[in-house]
């Protein structure tokens, strides 16, 4: 078990989940090309038809799906959702099959595409979905949101392992991690309406602490309210594992990743921001 970092925003009664090493899609089913999950006493599932260009659910995605699950307190029947970074839908369908009305954002339109059809396979109001094809940084955002859905990519970038397909801008955030959780912080304001919530899947290889402390200088209220410890998912970047596990342990010397072997944590960090 790794130690907490300075910052945290974790109690000794925070709900913790341990996956086993080598233990895959373990908060949810996983038959052929179909993923199964239970939100909210709700049956619902995500299809993976894209020929490998859009990212199916992982473990770290899925944390954010079991801390919500573990913790009703988080209202989205009749809320307006951002769902930054769709993918395949699966917070989406989430969301919708809630009554939310959902904004699905993404920089890949087969992101975007695949989402609406997963939306549709649940048996789900596609009028329910605002589909845009954008970039976080460049949104234009005319109301902001009651609640904001992310589970931003967490891998430090590196020119010698990293591509540049829909996978990679899944799962590749700048030179440390951070790019999209930067952005995320940056604009909190604009996204999130006063009194909403960020609801973030944050991989401790990113700098837990100093995203809940820049929201809590701006007046938000941050808790934790699921941890799960995981293997990192390095099949994508199997034949570049050594310089990738570099990068990480130079970051992890300057304290921005936190990483114990190939183990790390992912925390679902709630903020809410003031009503005023």
């Amino acid at each position: 078990m790794m130690t907490s970092e300075p910052g945290e925003v974790r109690g000794l009664d925070t709900p913790r989940l341990s996956l086993l090493p080598g233990q895959r899609h373990a908060l949810a089913e996983v038959g052929q090309a179909t993923l199964r999950f239970t939100f909210r006493g709700r049956q619902l599932r995500i299809d993976d038809d894209s020929d490998g260009t859009v990212l199916f659910p992982t473990d770290v995605g899925l944390a954010l799906i079991a801390g919500l699950n573990g913790d009703m307190s988080l209202v989205l029947a009749g809320k307006r959702v951002l769902d930054i970074g769709c993918g395949s839908g699966l917070y989406t369908v989430a969301a919708v099959a809630e009554g939310a009305q959902v904004t699905a954002l993404d920089v890949s339109a087969a992101s975007v595409a695949a989402t609406m059809a997963n939306v549709a396979a649940n048996g789900l109001p596609v009028e329910a979905v605002e589909p845009v094809e954008a970039d976080l940084r460049s949104l234009t955002v005319t109301q902001a949101w009651d609640v904001v859905l992310a589970n931003p990519p967490h891998y430090p970038d590196g020119a010698s392992y990293s591509s540049r397909d829909g996978l990679a801008s899944a799962l590749v955030g700048g030179a440390d991690g951070r790019a999209l959780y930067d952005v995320l912080v940056a604009r909190a304001d604009e996204l999130i309406a006063p009194g909403g919530h960020l609801v973030l899947a944050h991989s401790s290889l990113t700098g837990i602490s100093r995203s809940a402390n820049a929201l809590a200088a701006r007046g938000y209220e941050c808790r934790t309210a699921l941890v799960v410890e995981l293997d990192m998912p390095l099949r994508r970047y199997a034949a570049h594992r050594d310089r990738l596990l570099a990068r990480l342990y130079q970051l992890r010397g300057q304290g921005t990743a936190q990483f114990c072997g190939l183990r790390f944590e992912v925390h679902l960090l709630i903020a809410r921001r003031p009503t005023r």
